[in-house]
């Protein structure tokens, strides 16, 4: 079986007005500039796109305590998709709405060209620092032809400039027509895994556009479980309680590291450019560990690791997360654009009125079992108005209580999927 990760975001943002961009000291990077910096199996970062990066794991830590603060029976996300679609939300906004979402994704003082250069790098080169994994980040915009204003140049230019974005216009008063084609894109972007981001009953005449980014990631294990040897095991979760899940197991060569907080490994996809990370309390509870995570703790785990052999028992699942992300956004900081405040002014060439976002949805699935992994997500801002004896050469690693899983690009650390598993 070839597995596969698949991320889908949807996006609706109401906004209208032109405005230029800002300009700070890292205005000479341009696409251009970054098409031909790929070392295979690196990807190539500029000091600033570091920071970026570091900042990112940061909110995507933060985000997922906020998750678990509600979802305690385990939960899924994609961490690099709501970023993505935040990004583009950032470069259609100004002001504080602006402001607040590039303070949130910890790029304060980066202008629209960093940010955007930054998004570029990783649209254009990820695909490529692994042969054996899949890695495909396709944008679009769907206008409305109905919406009394255009699309302003610049912003059109930078969504296919540096997010390769498709931009194509429909009439939003004939719904069906227009659910399909956009249900279309998703299908075809995320090869069959999500056909429909929920807009059947939602969208109508008056949205200006379905803004969207789809990440899909296809990736086996380097060297799958043997299917004979997963067997039914009790798994026990947060609350004591005890499940028979299907348990899969081998012995490998993996990364391997524990301190008196953690005990993690991290299993490579393809060549090893792409790695799941899997971490357990190795004292106190899973709501513990994750309240201890950040973008320094998430390097500190990883630097700390080193080669050994594992047993590795860990089960066959699947996860969905299915939230609207205002309240989370709000607790991180990101409020202006949820109100009669918000600012899309860069957005469009004249103002009609004010407009802002209601919410925004994150839908996600995941599946995991011996070949690989598969995973889906789906983000949008809607508009309403076994045991054993450890032998001295060789680590345990029995995932048989909750635990954390973060898929992450090894040379930049840049995290893509995460979430925690409690069982069935």
């Amino acid at each position: 079986m070839h597995k596969l990760f698949k991320t889908t975001l949807a996006l609706f943002t109401l906004g209208m007005l032109a405005a230029g961009c800002s300009s700070d000291d890292d205005n000479n990077s341009s696409v251009d500039d970054i098409m031909v910096q790929l070392t295979p199996g690196e990807i190539q970062l500029t000091t600033t796109q570091k920071q970026l990066v570091a900042k990112g794991n940061d909110f995507a830590f933060r985000t997922m305590q906020k998750f678990n603060d509600t979802k305690k029976d385990g939960f899924v996300f994609s961490p690099m998709s709501i970023s993505f679609l935040l990004g583009m939300v950032a470069d259609g906004a100004d002001g504080a709405t602006r402001a607040e979402i590039i303070n949130a994704l910890g790029a304060t003082g980066k202008n629209r060209q960093i940010l955007n250069t930054f998004y570029a790098n990783i649209i254009l080169n990820a695909p490529n620092v692994d042969k054996d994994v899949k890695l495909e980040i396709n944008d679009a915009f769907f206008g409305n032809t109905l919406f009394p204003v255009t699309l302003s140049k610049a912003y059109k230019t930078n969504l296919q400039d540096y997010f390769k974005a498709l931009v194509e216009y429909c009439d939003f008063s004939k719904t069906q027509a227009t659910v399909k084609r956009i249900n279309e894109w998703c299908e075809a972007s995320s090869h069959g895994m999500i056909n429909s981001i929920g807009l059947e009953n939602n969208l109508d005449a008056t949205w200006p556009n379905v803004l969207l980014s789809c990440t899909y990631f296809s990736g086996p294990w380097s060297r799958a479980f043997d299917e004979r040897n997963t067997q039914k095991l009790y798994f026990t979760k947060a609350d004591e309680s005890r499940q028979l899940i299907p348990m899969m197991r081998k012995t490998d060569e993996v990364l391997f590291m524990q301190d008196s907080e953690v005990k993690a490994i991290s299993m490579p996809y393809g060549d090893g450019n792409y790695q799941m990370l899997l971490a357990m309390p190795a004292s106190g509870n899973i709501d513990n560990l994750i309240g201890s995570l950040s973008g320094s703790r998430f390097d500190d785990i990883r630097k700390n690791m080193v080669t050994t052999y594992a047993d590795i028992l860990m089960p066959v699942f699947s996860a969905k997360t299915d939230e609207f992300l205002r309240p989370i956004l709000n607790d991180l900081g990101i409020n202006t654009m949820f109100s009669s405040d918000a600012d899309f002014s860069p957005m469009y060439d004249a103002a009609n009125g004010n407009t802002s976002v209601d919410d925004i949805k994150h839908v996600a699935a995941i599946e995991v079992d011996e070949d690989g992994t598969e995973a889906a997500a789906i983000t949008s801002t809607w508009r309403y108005s076994s045991s054993g004896e450890e032998q001295p050469d060789i680590r345990l690693f029995h995932a048989r209580s909750p635990f954390v899983y973060i898929i992450y690009q090894q040379s930049t650390g840049a995290i893509f999927f995460m979430g925690k598993y409690n069982g069935k």
